[in-house]
């Protein structure tokens, strides 16, 4: 067995010497090391991408007093929220690592990080983002006319929890459409909106087939959708909108007084493309006539519109008017009325109850009764008379054969 000679010794402690800061250094570095337990509460997290994973890290020193300093190592891009403080004997601290899943895609993630020296893993699993904000076309595809204003309809849903704030709605439509947008809107989570762009078609504008992109954005929130438009040719507003006048018409009363009118007029488009801006002309009402209800009207295409039309007149004067509809000073269709002061009855019939006043249907009822009641009383009367002339005829015939017995 081979003993250490003097020179071999020497070395030894001339090495000894030299390193010895070393080999205290790496001491006190093991012992802090093991003196500081590090708890993971989450040691894996699912996220959908866009998300932010946090893990909650708590640190024990169960040694002498010492700084701690948590450091990261990941492809990822990860912050720590507080990677350095100092822990007293007995005393521990909680801090959080964020993972940041922006651009990651879909996938299974490792996070290193080490706390003075001593290396921990955590996992991370990034699933594909599911949208949001949905925003879709009413229309599968749509037809307009030349010359014409058309509003493109949209549904736009929140599907999250959470309020969706500064939801910008643009598209592509041509700049010649004249694209009305809506404003900046807040959408509450779980919430639906119709939201509505007015464009309106220039009379020369080529007719074709289009495709445009209709966009809803909030943030990293985003909705696309596709419209299919086909525009067509002009075609006279006078051979797409219908109106009738419904009966009978309903009667404003006052304190039970019968005082005005209201009329119901049914629209009809029998186009596929809206009919905007259409005005009523009333032609012959007098001015001093109390009128609500013209307000100027739109009936989407194919759609049907009823318009109740208030009339309070201030005669009972028999007055005509022409009611008429028109858009851009052209006359769609006129619609003759004769208003009969205040009465309210069934045009056409010759029935009419009024006149500013109950009383006069009341004693228009009462009369039918009683002339209803007079030929019930006469028919009653006549059947008595032949049953008493039936029985006297009976009777002389029973004497008659009695007489004939006795001979």
């Amino acid at each position: 067995m081979l003993s250490p000679t003097n020179s071999n010794i020497k070395q030894f402690e001339v090495w000894l010497k030299m390193n010895l800061k070393y080999l205290i250094t790496g001491l006190l570095i093991i012992s802090t090391v093991f003196a500081l337990n590090v708890d993971i509460a989450n040691q894996f997290e699912t996220v959908q991408e866009g998300q932010v994973a946090s893990y909650d890290v708590t640190v024990l020193n169960t040694g002498n007093p010492t700084n701690v300093l948590i450091t990261t190592d990941s492809e990822l891009s990860v912050a720590v929220t507080e990677p350095l403080f100092h822990l007293d004997t007995g005393s521990s601290k909680t801090i959080k690592i964020l993972a940041i899943t922006n651009g990651l895609g879909e996938g299974v993630y490792v996070i290193e990080f080490d706390v003075n020296g001593q290396e921990y893993k955590i996992g991370l699993n990034v699933e594909e983002e599911s949208p949001v904000l949905s925003f879709e076309s009413v229309y599968d595809d749509l037809s307009v006319s030349q010359g014409e204003y058309q509003d493109l309809k949209f549904i736009l849903r929140n599907e999250g929890k959470e309020r969706l704030r500064n939801i910008v709605i643009e598209g592509n439509l041509p700049q010649s459409f004249a694209a009305e947008y809506p404003d900046p809107i807040d959408l509450d989570g779980e919430t639906t909106k119709e939201i509505k762009i007015r464009i309106n078609i220039p009379k020369d504008y080529p007719t074709d087939d289009y495709e445009y992109t209709i966009k809803a954005g909030s943030g990293n929130q985003i909705g696309n959708a596709d419209v299919f438009m086909t525009i067509e040719g002009g075609s006279s507003v006078k051979d797409r909108l219908d109106v009738d006048v419904l009966l009978p018409w309903d009667s404003i009363k006052q304190e039970g007084t019968t005082i005005g009118y209201e009329i119901t007029f049914r629209v009809r488009n029998r186009g596929i493309s809206d009919i905007n801006d259409v005005e009523w002309v009333l032609e012959g009402m007098p001015e001093d006539w109390e009128v609500s209800g013209n307000d100027e009207f739109s009936v989407g295409g194919y759609d049907t519109e009823d318009l109740v039309l208030k009339i309070i007149p201030t005669n009972f004067n028999d007055q005509v008017v022409n009611i008429s509809f028109e858009k851009e000073g052209e006359t769609i269709v006129t619609k003759k009325l004769t208003f009969a002061g205040h009465k309210i009855g069934f045009a056409g019939t010759g029935l009419v109850i009024g006149g500013g006043s109950a009383i006069w249907g009341i004693l228009i009822v009462v009369v039918i009764a009683f002339a209803l009641m007079y030929v019930r009383n006469q028919n009653a009367k006549t059947d008595e008379d032949d049953e008493e002339q039936t029985r006297e005829y009976l009777k002389q015939l029973v004497n008659k054969t009695s007489k004939k017995k006795k001979k």
